[in-house]
């Protein structure tokens, strides 16, 4: 049996069959990043409790795939 490390695995949301290239998850990605950081910001601005912690929510796993992307990135030179 062979181990490979998660650090080794691409990130969740690239699939065999996802014919963008990184850059293009990445761009995607950041420009769904700024669109949610804004909803969290005017939610923490009304004070709407339910919206903020959903918004949150969102900034931290986007947040997150594009750390991954990046690191996915870095480690194998892919574009």
């Amino acid at each position: 049996m062979i181990w490979v490390s998660r650090e080794a695995l691409p990130p969740d949301s690239m699939k065999p069959n996802d014919t963008r290239t990184i850059q293009e998850q990445l761009d995607e990605a950041k420009k769904l990043l700024e669109e949610k950081q804004t909803a969290y910001m005017h939610a923490f601005a009304s004070g709407n409790l339910q919206d903020i912690s959903k918004h949150r929510k969102e900034v931290f796993s986007l947040t997150r795939q594009i750390g991954q992307l990046v690191k996915y990135k870095l480690q194998t030179g892919a574009k």
